[in-house]
C-alpha cells in the first residue's frame, strides 16, 4: 500500500548541512577575530592620527592669523603715532601785499625731517638764504 505524502519520511540533509554551516561559522569567527580586532584597532589608530594632524593644522591656522591681525594692527598704530604732526613753535607772519613762498608758506620757516622720526623748524631756503647762511 501507498502512504500518502505527508507521512513519508523526510532526508534530513538540509537540516545537517545548516547545522554545520553554523557550527563552521561560529569556529571561524572565533579563528578570525582577534585578526579583525587587531585590523579594526589599527583602522581606528589612522583615523586618530588624522584628527589630531587636522587639530594641529587648524590650530596653526588660527595662530597665524591671530599673529597676522596682531602685526597689522600694531603696524598701524605705530604708522599713525608717526604720521601726527608734533607742534612746532614758529612766527607766523602774514603780508598782505607779499607773494607767498611755495616752499613755507609764507611763514619762514620749512619742517626738516631728523632720523627718529620727529621733525625740526628750519630756515626757508627760499626766503631766507642769508639766515642759513650763518
Amino acid at each position: 500500500m501507498c502512504r500518502p505524502s505527508c507521512c513519508k519520511p523526510r532526508n534530513q540533509a538540509p537540516g545537517v548541512a545548516a547545522a554545520a554551516l553554523i557550527i563552521a561559522a561560529g569556529i571561524a569567527a572565533a579563528k578570525i577575530r582577534p585578526e579583525a580586532d587587531k585590523i579594526m584597532h589599527d583602522v581606528l589608530e589612522v583615523l586618530r592620527t588624522i584628527a589630531v594632524a587636522t587639530m594641529v593644522i587648524v590650530a596653526v591656522t588660527i595662530a597665524a592669523w591671530a599673529t597676522g591681525q596682531l602685526v597689522c594692527w600694531w603696524l598701524g598704530r605705530r604708522q599713525t603715532q608717526n604720521s601726527r604732526m608734533h607742534p612746532v613753535a614758529s612766527q607766523i607772519r602774514t603780508a598782505q601785499n607779499e607773494a607767498s613762498c611755495l616752499a613755507c608758506g609764507g611763514n619762514g620757516e620749512v619742517l626738516r625731517a631728523k632720523g627718529n622720526g620727529r621733525f625740526e623748524p628750519r630756515a626757508c631756503p627760499e626766503c631766507q638764504p642769508a639766515r642759513l647762511a650763518g
